[in-house]
C-alpha cells in the first residue's frame, strides 16, 4: 500500500503516513459504515426519497383554537398564531410517506 499524498510505501496497519502525516484511506467497509443518507427511509414500506410535508395546522389545532376562542378572542388568536409560526418552518412539520402515508414516527436516517 502506498500513500496517496507523497507516494511512500506504507504498512497495512498504519492510519497515518509516517513520511507526510496524511491520513491513510481506510477500507471501503469502514467508509460505508460512516456514510449517512440525506433522505429518510420508511420502515413501513421501505420508500426512500422526498416526503410530503404535513399541513400547517392540523384538525387538533383548530379544535384547541376554538376552545381558546371560547375563553376569549385573544388567547385563541395567540394559540393559532404561535402554532402557525412554529410550523411555518418545514423542519417542525410532520413528514408523510407518499407511498404508504406513514407519519415521520416511522422514519429514520440510516
Amino acid at each position: 500500500m502506498y500513500c496517496k499524498e507523497c507516494g511512500s510505501k506504507l504498512d497495512e496497519e498504519v492510519k497515518f503516513c509516517p513520511n507526510c502525516g496524511a491520513k491513510v484511506k481506510e477500507d471501503e467497509k469502514d467508509e460505508k459504515k460512516e456514510k449517512k443518507h440525506d433522505k429518510p427511509k420508511c420502515t413501513c414500506c421501505g420508500y426512500e426519497g422526498d416526503w410530503v410535508l404535513g399541513p400547517l395546522l392540523r384538525p387538533m389545532d383548530y379544535v384547541l383554537g376554538a376552545i381558546f376562542l371560547v375563553m376569549g378572542i385573544v388567547p385563541g388568536l395567540i394559540y393559532i398564531g404561535v402554532v402557525a409560526a412554529i410550523r411555518n418552518n418545514p423542519d417542525n412539520r410532520e413528514k408523510i410517506c407518499p407511498k404508504c402515508n406513514a407519519k415521520n414516527l416511522w422514519t429514520f436516517f440510516y
